[in-house]
């Protein structure tokens, strides 16, 4: 009589629960015995219970500084320390235009759930319950144009019932300054090794600098000089420093890329036996290896003749049956004459009923007309020239049922000792041929008719007879 006793309860919440906790204890008096106040044998407590979840998240490349145009890997990390589960996390992180062709991926932990893998922006609701993880792994490229810093924040945030109590560690942010590494390269080649300074035609070089990269090359500038006084086509944009020196201002060469320009020399001294054309390309970025940023090229200069040949019908592909007319010119741009050169070009075999015409437009004597191949003894002075005008037909009766083509050549023979330049002295035109549709039959019908075009038949691109057959 008059006694108490105490109990005290201890037991933990659900991570999952959230709304209002009841719980009820209750007494039960002894068999016989009579409880005057029968009311007070149950006591309830109601308890509200809320949701805090403390979602963590970091982010880290593992460098502080990244090169333009390399790759480079973040992984990021979400924890959720409770006590509460969080059912609903808004993943984010918006990455920066200077990140390129980024992939990521995410594994979850402990119960935490997200997509496997994506591309580009991430954003994508995670469930985290207390205790779990996820770690997400993003792959992309530094843009090679990029420069100062590179900044990529990810997100985690707390959606729906649950409180997070610190809202400091829902975001991480990673800075890395950016590094700009190009690798200027610089060629120069003659087109024209040997060259004759008192034949017909200017000295042409060509000059190309690209950039291997990683990254892109700001204020290049390009110095271009020759060895002696010359007549001088220079590139577009090059300015004059001194009368053998030009400066050309290429702003921006991005990586991967190739400037090409043309030089175009003449009228060098008689009594010079080599010129020379020498370049140095520099850039504002620090350049690791400069040894490729200079070259000189040197040409040798020569007297004698220089004959070259040239072949065209001006047309890439040729209906079967039809006529195609081919140009071929031969000329001397040397400073002497070349005497006794045989032209000769042969007919392909896809070719048939071949005629040709030949004339001068400077006094060069050679055969006026022929059939057949081309077989014809020429002299040529300084700065003449003839012209074989050749028309054949493409074979109707070919094979067409792989790949055909007519190859076209000619090839201009020379004396020994006399044409100090070799590889001009040959030349040849190359046609696809296709099949066409003839008034008599189908031809390689399922081969020619288009799905959209029923019935349609092969024209062809410029004025040319009509054979039927």
């Amino acid at each position: 009589m008059g006694g108490t006793l105490n109990f005290t309860v201890n037991a933990q919440v659900s991570p999952a629960f959230v709304g209002v906790l009841q719980n009820s204890a209750s007494v039960v008096p002894e068999t016989g015995a009579v409880d005057p106040t029968p009311t007070d044998h149950v006591a309830t407590v109601q308890t509200t219970v809320i949701a805090v979840a403390d979602v963590a998240i970091t982010k880290s490349d593992g460098v502080t500084s990244v090169t333009a145009g390399t790759p480079l890997s973040y992984q990021i990390n979400v924890s959720n320390i409770g006590p509460s589960n969080a059912p609903t996390v808004q993943i984010s992180d918006v990455l920066p235009s200077t990140l390129q062709a980024a992939t990521w991926t995410c594994t979850g932990q402990t119960g935490a759930t997200c997509p496997a893998s994506g591309n580009g922006n991430i954003g994508f609701i995670a469930a985290m319950p207390v205790g779990s993880s996820m770690q997400l792994v993003i792959n992309a490229t530094v843009a090679s144009g990029a420069t100062g810093t590179l900044t990529n924040s990810a997100t985690a945030t707390v959606q729906g019932a649950p409180t997070d109590p610190a809202t400091t560690n829902n975001i991480a942010t990673d800075v890395d300054s950016v590094v700009v590494v190009p690798d200027l390269v610089l060629d120069i080649e003659d087109l024209l090794d040997p060259y004759d300074p008192a034949g017909t035609v200017a000295l042409p070089y060509r000059v190309q600098l690209h950039n291997n990269g990683p990254s892109d090359a700001h204020d290049v500038l390009l110095e271009l000089s020759v060895s002696n006084s010359a007549s001088i086509t220079w590139p577009p944009g090059c300015v004059i420093v001194t009368t053998l020196l030009r400066r050309c201002a290429l702003g921006t060469v991005p990586s991967g890329t190739t400037v090409t320009m043309t030089a175009s020399l003449s009228g060098m001294s008689a009594t010079l036996t080599t010129f020379s054309l020498s370049g140095v390309a520099t850039t504002s970025d620090p350049d690791p290896v400069l040894a490729n940023n200079a070259t000189v090229e040197s040409t040798q200069l020569v007297t004698g003749a220089n004959v070259r040949v040239s072949i065209s019908d001006q047309r890439t592909t040729v209906p079967m049956g039809y006529e195609t007319t081919y140009r071929i010119i031969v000329d001397n741009v040397g400073s002497l004459t070349a005497n006794g050169v045989a032209v000769l070009s042969a007919i392909a075999p896809e070719l048939i009923d071949a005629t040709w015409t030949c004339s001068s437009p400077n006094g060069a004597v050679c055969a006026a007309t022929g059939s057949g191949a081309i077989t014809d003894t020429i002299n040529l002075t300084r700065g003449q020239s003839v012209v074989y005008v050749l028309r054949a037909t493409i074979d109707p009766g070919l094979d067409v049922s792989t790949p055909r083509t007519a190859t076209q050549s000619v090839t201009a023979t020379v004396p020994v000792g006399v044409d100090f330049y070799l590889p001009d002295n040959s030349a040849s035109d190359v046609d696809s041929i296709t099949p066409v549709l003839y008034a008599d039959g189908f031809e390689d019908l399922a081969n020619l008719l288009a799905p959209t075009t029923p019935n349609a038949i092969v024209l062809p691109t410029t004025e040319h007879a009509w054979k039927v057959q």
